[in-house]
């Protein structure tokens, strides 16, 4: 809501006014970076401006604008109006679904669902906004200069498990934030995106809360930098109420069972798997990865 001055002919009324009015400017202006509704939220629950931290299981999401280095390197300043309207849109679909965002890294977008409201359907709304974002990503490309278009693409990364989420930094400076584990596997996951050729994969936590509620394929059970443990990750290809014919996925099945015998150290019935998935989809850069693994 605007602030209107009030005029007085008390001069201290009158000075009084005109701070209020440059305060509320102020904080109309640096409001744009926080989410508001992130900021009403902490205030209701009556959270203060210190370090504090709980443990709770979120979803965390990532999403980098892939090639962003050559195409800001040829358009220089000029590059500024398409990301804003790039970080304007994902925003939008990120926030349709509840979604809170952490922060603006570069041109990649960091953000969690949880917190500061407990939503039990996080993981599911974080595969929700990643379809959306991807979708949204069409609408922009016709708004790019025609020679970097077709080059722009985005690689996301969703992971759940329990975080450390709050005030996290100094007494000076701190921003409302999730850190753990299982925020730098989502990290790994977007950045794993482009080794398989895909644009979205999620974690095992995120697939086993949102499994219903999804299509997606498990697409390798890979060591990742940090882990001991083999980390199962999973290509969200699409939202389960979207699918009107559950027959176009029939290939994930058959994908699914060369992966397993390539883990099981069948290497003909992976090979044979493999090359049938590219033939019922048409092409498929997973499998052609595997297959590449395989010679």
């Amino acid at each position: 809501t605007a602030v209107a001055r009030v005029p007085s002919r008390i001069q201290e009324v009158d000075d009084l006014s005109n701070a209020v009015v440059q305060m509320g400017a102020g904080l109309g202006s640096f409001g744009k970076y926080l989410p508001a509704g992130l900021v009403k939220t902490l205030l209701a629950q009556g959270v203060v401006a210190e370090p504090y931290a709980e443990k709770r299981t979120m979803s965390v999401f990532f999403m980098d604008l892939a090639g962003f280095t050559t195409i800001s390197e040829a358009l220089g300043p000029k590059i500024v109006p398409y990301l804003d309207r790039y970080f304007g849109s994902m925003t939008a679909q990120i926030e349709a679904e509840r979604g809170t965002i952490d922060k603006f890294i570069g041109d990649c977008v960091m953000a969690f669902w949880g917190a500061p409201h407990y939503d039990e359907e996080h993981a599911t709304q974080s595969c929700a906004a990643a379809r959306r974002c991807l979708a949204t990503l069409e609408q922009l490309r016709a708004e790019w200069p025609a020679q970097w278009a077709s080059q722009l693409d985005v690689r996301i990364g969703v992971n759940t498990g329990r975080v450390i989420v709050g005030n996290i930094g100094s007494h000076a400076r701190i921003n409302y934030t999730v850190v753990g584990d299982p925020v730098n596997l989502a990290s790994r996951l977007e950045t794993a995106c482009k080794g398989y050729g895909v644009r979205c994969l999620i974690g095992q936590g995120t697939y086993e809360l949102a499994k219903y509620d999804i299509v997606a394929r498990r697409i390798d059970v890979s060591h990742v930098k940090g882990k001991q443990e083999p980390v199962v990750m999973y290509e969200l290809l699409a939202m389960a109420a979207d699918v009107v014919n559950p027959a176009e996925y029939a290939w994930v099945a058959v994908y699914d069972a060369a992966l397993s015998a390539l883990l099981t150290g069948d290497v003909n019935s992976a090979r044979a798997g493999f090359q049938q998935t590219i033939e019922m989809r048409g092409a498929d850069p997973p499998s052609r990865v595997m297959l590449a693994r395989l010679s």
